[in-house]
Parts: structure tokens; sequence; C-alpha cells
């Protein structure tokens, strides 16, 4: 039981993160309205996105991940959860904290795209935003404040809002009820309540590509390898997984709801009886095995929810990709 929880849990951490944190611009805008806040770039200076900000962090600020030559930093994390460090909040969980690194990641990727499509906007625009949306005749000086108020600096908090604005404006031109329907007749599989029989092993690893996940993702893919899933939920592997690996056995899931969306990604791709998919998401790698699947009914009209849910997610993927290769998410060693 504890381990198919843990199945649901990537899954809600996937869908909370990624619809929560960064569809139309982040649950934290508001909470930085009411607070104060703080993220970003020069609009008005695209070319310098994200390399010539490494030396922005203060000497405390150890960072967790790097993205290009950025450093990502506890400091991003507070923000884009909508967590004031001056409240004296707890400490996160490192998964959650992985994830939240893993999507701030793909805002900023994101918007690099989206820069390049000439769909964001550029600093007076944000400006102008910020004095309309927050009623002040100095929107330079609320961007002082908030940026005090959530230990960032300035460029942070004006990149993020960039975001938010170039996002809302991508979204209305392509979330629309014909990409809905299209989308969930591609993956219908996804949607329509079929159901798929699977195992699962989930690894923890570090934040972003590196040495030490790669060396998590070549241990899993060669225990993976060498190991039949017990045909009895109660059964035991024939070789035993480490103790910090979280395994699931021969449980039966859908395709929204029960799993992290990328750990869905793979199973679509598999037959069943396949040999297991090794695959990655924000806190760890999983092997996952498919099989038997029972075909689902459920229609497009009682589906749209979901659908919209993992468009947003989809779309986002998208943007994130066509700039992953000039600011790669990189783990930092310890």
């Amino acid at each position: 039981m504890m381990a198919m929880n843990r199945c649901r849990w990537w899954w809600r951490l996937g869908r909370m993160a990624m619809l929560g944190w960064l569809v139309l611009g982040a649950e934290a805008v508001p909470s930085i309205w009411a607070q104060g806040a703080g993220d970003p770039a020069d609009a008005s200076n695209p070319s310098n996105v994200v390399e010539d900000r490494a030396t922005h962090a203060a000497p405390e600020d150890k960072p967790l991940a790097m993205l290009g030559r950025r450093p990502l930093t506890r400091q991003h994390v507070d923000l884009v959860l909508g967590r004031n460090p001056a409240l004296g909040l707890p400490p996160l969980d490192p998964a959650v904290e992985k994830a939240a690194i893993a999507l701030i990641a793909k805002r900023m990727q994101a918007l690099q795209t989206l820069r390049k499509l000439k769909m964001a906007p550029d600093r007076p625009a944000i400006l102008q935003w910020i004095a309309r949306a927050q009623q002040v005749d100095a929107p330079e000086d609320w961007v002082q404040r908030t940026s005090q108020q959530w230990q960032v600096d300035p460029d942070t908090l004006l990149e993020t809002l960039e975001f938010r604005l170039a996002w809302e404006q991508y979204l209305s031109k392509h979330l629309t009820e014909a990409n809905l329907s299209r989308h969930f007749q591609n993956q219908r599989s996804r949607f329509d309540g079929t159901r798929f029989l699977i195992s699962l092993v989930t690894a923890p690893a570090p934040a972003g590509s590196g040495p030490a996940r790669d060396a998590v993702a070549e241990q899993l893919r060669d225990w993976a390898q060498s190991v039949t899933p017990p045909v009895e939920e109660s059964a035991s592997w024939s070789q035993p997984p480490p103790a910090d690996w979280h395994c699931d056995v021969r449980r039966w899931v859908r395709g929204t709801g029960e799993c992290d969306p990328w750990i869905v990604d793979a199973i679509l791709r598999l037959e069943p009886g396949d040999p297991p998919a090794v695959i990655h998401s924000a806190a760890a790698v999983h092997a996952v095995w498919l099989h038997e699947q029972q075909p689902g009914e459920r229609p497009f009209e009682q589906a749209q929810d979901d659908v919209r849910a993992h468009l947003l997610v989809y779309l986002l993927d998208y943007l994130a990709g066509q700039s992953a290769r000039e600011l790669p998410l990189q783990s930092v060693s310890e």
C-alpha cells in the first residue's frame, strides 16, 4: 500500500506543481500581490536571459541546481511556491524541492522560447501591468519593495511576471476547445479510463542532469533488466532493491489522477510484456513494467478537466523543450 501511495504522490506532486505553480504564472503570484514578491531577467535585453546573472547569488545562497550558468537557489523555490522567507516556514520535503527546481527550469526555458517567438512583454509593458494590477503610481518602487520582502533580486521578480504575461498570451492562442478535443483523440487511452496493470520502482535522484543522477539511472536500469516483477503483489523480488527505492508491484492505475504524467507517458509507449522502461522525473528515476491493460469508455465530455490539465503540461513541455539544450538543468555536486 505504501508503494501505491507513493505512485499517487508522484502524480499529485506533478499535477500540483505544473498546474498550481506554473499555469497562468503560478499560484505564487496572487500571494506575492498580497505580501510582496520577486524574480527575472531584464525583458528589454532578451539575450541576457539566464547566463549573465550567475554572480547575483549571495555567498550564503547555496545553489540547488544550475540552469545554464545561472544558479537556482532556495529563494527561487520560495518565490515560485509563494513561501515568503520572512514567515520562517519549515524546510520543504527534498522531493518537493526537487520538483520545484525542475518546474522553475521549465518556466525559464519556456520563457526563453517565448522571447524568441516575440511573445514576451518588454520591461515597460511589465511595469505598466504592475501599475494597473497593484494600483500604484511608481511600479519600480513596488518592484524594489517586493523583491526585498521576498529576498530576491528585482530582475528575478520581473522575470516571473514576464513569464506570467507571456504564458497567458500563449495559452489564449493554444488552449482552445479544438485543441482540447484533438488532444483527447491523440491520447485517448490516457483520458478515457483505460486501466493499466503496472509494476513501478522509484529510485530517488538529484534534481537536474549530472553524474550522480546518471549513476542512479544506470544502477536502476541494470537491476530492472536482471529481475522479473513478482507475479503477486505480496511476493518478493528475485533480487531485492536497495532500501531507499520504492516498489509498487502489480497495481492497476489509470492515465490521470493516479501517477505522475511522465510515468504515464512511458506506460503509453509500452505493450504488455515489453522490457521495462526507465524514465526520469523531477526527483527520481523510475522503472515501469506494463503487464496488462483494460480499455476505458469515458467520453471527452466527462474527461475535459483532465484533458485541459494535461494539455497545459504538454504545452509547457513543448515550449521548454525548444530551449532546454541551451539552458540545461544540471545538478550540483554535494
